[in-house]
């Protein structure tokens, strides 16, 4: 991941919320959305559609801001969370019944973990899954999964465990394990707020 360089004294708040709050609705009918809010939609849904285009070939941006608008909701699945710095989205992530099509025994995912360039090495995308670990215990989940073509160890360092190294549409992927039971005993960890400090 890109790292960041901050100017001397210069503070960031970013905050991690529902994809509806930050929309004001739950699954906004397109007619819903604002041109702003339309807009951010389709630069998120670039953003996801050049990422991993080679390994969801079917679908395109129109397709994934579909997703994204039936993914915003604060219970069931699908469900994103947003990271947000001065009401723009800086990073996204979901939670989804399905995502891996190799392995169908597996449910649910954390998918479209995703932070943008500018704002990488702060630690954003950390919080974004240790939030939505939160967010899918609250609702009874205590096992999720994820595939991952190269941060295997970022994972790793989070609590997550290696299930299989595998290829999938030509290229060698991690599948990964976490385990949420003692979240979930513990009742969540309480909302995250990332504030990046001055730069010294």
């Amino acid at each position: 991941m890109c790292s960041v360089n901050l100017k001397k004294g210069a503070t960031f708040m970013v905050k991690i919320t529902y994809l509806s709050d930050h929309l004001g609705a739950e699954e906004p009918a397109a007619e819903e959305l604002s041109t702003e809010e339309l807009a951010e939609m389709k630069k998120v849904a670039r953003w996801h559609q050049e990422e991993w285009a080679h390994l969801s070939p079917d679908k395109t941006v129109g397709t994934r801001v579909e997703e994204l608008r039936e993914s915003a909701v604060k219970e069931g699945l699908p469900l994103t969370l947003v990271a947000v710095e001065e009401d723009a989205i800086v990073g996204t992530i979901s939670l989804a019944e399905e995502d891996l099509s190799t392995h169908p025994e597996f449910s649910p995912w954390l998918s479209t973990v995703y932070v943008d360039a500018s704002q990488r090495g702060q630690g954003i995308g950390s919080r974004l899954v240790q939030r939505v670990e939160e967010v899918a215990a609250a609702q009874g989940v205590e096992e999720l999964y994820l595939y991952t073509p190269d941060q295997a160890p970022l994972y790793e360092r989070l609590g997550w465990e290696v299930v299989s190294v595998e290829t999938y549409r030509g290229e060698e992927v991690t599948v990964m394990r976490r385990d949420l039971v003692e979240i979930v005993e513990e009742g969540g960890r309480g909302w995250l707020q990332v504030e990046q400090p001055a730069a010294q």
